[in-house]
């Protein structure tokens, strides 16, 4: 999916103004959402559109402007789509267990404050972070929101006792560890790396921040 940036910065660059891209992967679209405030930025961009789905049916396709799906999120959330979408699951890292995307969007409009960890982690790639980091603790009372909304704790170690204790739940259906969301963020920020790295690589006249 990184290849087609490559190719859409070649058209852009030789005056195609409207281009489709094809693609059955959700990856293709987060990319091209998350880094359009980046490809926005040349004076030769027109309209680029999303083509989603599988076979020659029009009725299995969708096509989707993507500046207009980029002004839907606004260039706030936008900006932090990348760790977003890697955090809550795509083709290569792992989604927390009964907690889809549509919960994760939900919990992110409910607890904005985490949006500028979202946006940092997402411009940030390979950053090393700790347990005991501020984005750490963001990301632990994410996790918390998004499995007990009201909850006023903010460790996923509380989190879990509390469910397991109070909520006659099984152990399948308790958040992750706080050691375990540590390695999971680790992963999330690599994936991350490879993804933005070919802004600033192959978009280079795009790569203001």
């Amino acid at each position: 999916e990184t290849r087609l940036m490559v190719h859409l910065k070649d058209m852009i660059d030789n005056g195609s103004k409207t281009i489709c891209v094809k693609t059955v992967d959700s990856d293709v679209m987060v990319i091209l959402v998350g880094l359009f405030y980046k490809i926005k930025r040349s004076e030769n961009v027109g309209n680029i559109w999303l083509e989603y789905g599988t076979g020659t049916k029009t009725t299995n396709l969708r096509f989707f402007n993507v500046r207009d799906l980029y002004n839907s999120v606004g260039e706030t959330k936008a900006r932090g789509l990348l760790f977003f979408h890697a955090f809550t699951g795509s083709d290569i890292t792992s989604a927390m267990r009964n907690k889809g995307k549509k919960s994760a969007r939900n919990t992110w409009r409910a607890f904005d404050e985490i949006t500028p960890v979202f946006s940092s982690l997402s411009k940030q790639p390979f950053k090393i972070i700790n347990s005991d980091s501020q984005e750490m603790a963001m990301i632990q009372r994410f996790v918390v929101c998004l499995y007990i909304k009201s909850s006023p704790l903010e460790s996923v170690n509380e989190a879990r006792k509390e469910i397991f204790c109070h909520k006659n739940q099984n152990m399948e259906s308790l958040p992750p560890t706080e050691n375990a969301l540590l390695q999971h963020v680790k992963r999330c920020i690599y994936q991350v790396g490879v993804w933005y790295n070919y802004s600033p690589i192959t978009l280079t006249h795009y790569s203001h921040t």
